[in-house]
């Protein structure tokens, strides 16, 4: 097994880190959780066909969920895709819809398995619409756009990230 695929299949827990400071617009002041691939799989596979997640709306519960004031943008992005290239190399991916969650604006995620038109494929099977254009994104995604019942984000949350007061 090589080092690379190790660091991938070793198990990482979710922990909070608190920045004092900004360090950067998508990294404020507050309890940032890290969260994990497998925090990340406990939502993804509640997604129901015909639905889609909006990665704010994914951080948005994780931060809820953990009692964080946000999500870090790039581990869930980079955690999103380990778990996508994992089920997709296994085969099993009707149990665990990673195809489902997308962009804030409903744009397609082209850094997973097949990029944006294998994600388009699924989404079509599971009945969503994602017109043709030059950037792939489903149409009307706030109709479509699902979020766990259990999870809700506070009114000071947009986007998975803490809103100015």
């Amino acid at each position: 097994m090589t080092a690379k695929r190790q660091r991938a299949t070793r198990t990482i827990e979710p922990r909070i880190v608190v920045l004092t400071e900004s360090k950067g617009n998508a990294y404020p002041p507050g309890r940032m959780l890290i969260a994990s691939p497998d925090t990340i799989a406990a939502i993804v596979q509640q997604i129901p066909r015909g639905r889609v997640l909006r990665l704010g709306d994914l951080r948005a519960t994780l931060a809820v969920t953990h009692g964080a004031t946000y999500t870090c943008p790039m581990t869930t992005g980079i955690f999103l895709r380990m778990l996508a290239e994992d089920v997709d190399r296994a085969g099993t991916g009707d149990d665990m819809p990673w195809w489902r969650v997308v962009r804030d604006d409903g744009a397609l995620l082209d850094r997973l398995p097949g990029g944006t038109a294998a994600q388009q494929r699924r989404l079509e099977r599971d009945g969503v619409v994602v017109p043709t254009a030059k950037r792939l994104r489903v149409a009307a995604v706030a109709d479509l756009s699902w979020r766990p019942d259990d999870a809700r984000p506070s009114a000071s949350v947009t986007n998975g990230l803490p809103t100015a007061p």
